[in-house]
């Protein structure tokens, strides 16, 4: 399975599925894919993407499929039914699923997926669109350890894999620091942060004073302060 002589399949082919499936694509990889619109996804089979009608086809089409969906709901959507992922599965095939789902979603499905005599690894990603095209994505994978090894050749095109232990532990890793990261805080109109769904604080602010933080640190200095400067959304 190394080396693009692997087919790839991509079920969700949004803003991060879409640009996954691209890298794929321009490294030589034969790759299959499914979106509810086939417009969205129009550039791709341009750029020599195989379309396929349902999850199942690109599934029965590949030796590794790739998911990219938003939530649990529609991950058991995708998977479940006569048309659906697990429909397509066989002895061999690895189902790695990038999107940010719950632990316990990650668990259960891979339960069913080894029903098949398949894999399934859950594999969410840090980073957005530029760090997809870039490659460099930070991917912590959760599942079968030689199933991972298989495909982690793979992986890396995408970006900096590790595998982290049994399924669940890479959903698990994604929502500690989904929650934990100041990168992930919602903006306000301001241009502010909040954080931990208290404390606004604008992000230039927050920046600098990060850096002052470190810079102190590398010094041998003692930080001036171990509290986060505040910035209320109405403040200029």
């Amino acid at each position: 399975m190394a080396g693009t002589s692997a087919r790839i399949g991509f079920v969700g082919l949004g803003h991060m599925g879409g640009n996954m499936a691209a890298r794929f694509l321009a490294a030589g990889y034969p790759v299959y894919g499914e979106e509810r619109n086939r417009d969205h996804a129009q550039q791709l089979i341009d750029q020599g993407l195989e379309w396929c009608d349902t999850p199942r086809e690109v599934t029965e089409a590949a030796d590794v499929v790739f998911t990219s969906v938003p939530d649990d709901g529609v991950l058991e959507q995708i998977a479940s039914g006569p048309d659906g992922v697990l429909a397509g599965l066989a002895g061999g095939k690895t189902w790695v699923d990038v999107s940010t789902v719950s632990p316990q979603a990650s668990r259960e499905l891979a339960a069913r997926v080894r029903t098949h005599g398949a894999f399934m690894l859950d594999a969410p990603v840090s980073g957005s669109v530029p760090q997809v095209q870039s490659g460099t994505l930070t991917i912590m994978v959760g599942g079968d350890e030689d199933a991972y090894r298989r495909v982690e050749p793979i992986l890396r095109e995408l970006g900096t894999p590790t595998h982290i232990g049994d399924n669940g532990q890479g959903s698990r890793s994604s929502s500690r620091s989904t929650s934990a990261s100041p990168s992930r805080c919602s903006p306000s109109p301001k241009g502010c942060c909040l954080l931990n769904g208290r404390e606004w604080i604008g992000s230039e602010r927050w920046t600098s004073w990060k850096r002052a933080r470190s810079a102190r640190r590398c010094s041998g200095l003692a930080p001036r302060s171990s509290s986060i400067p505040r910035k209320r959304p109405d403040s200029t």
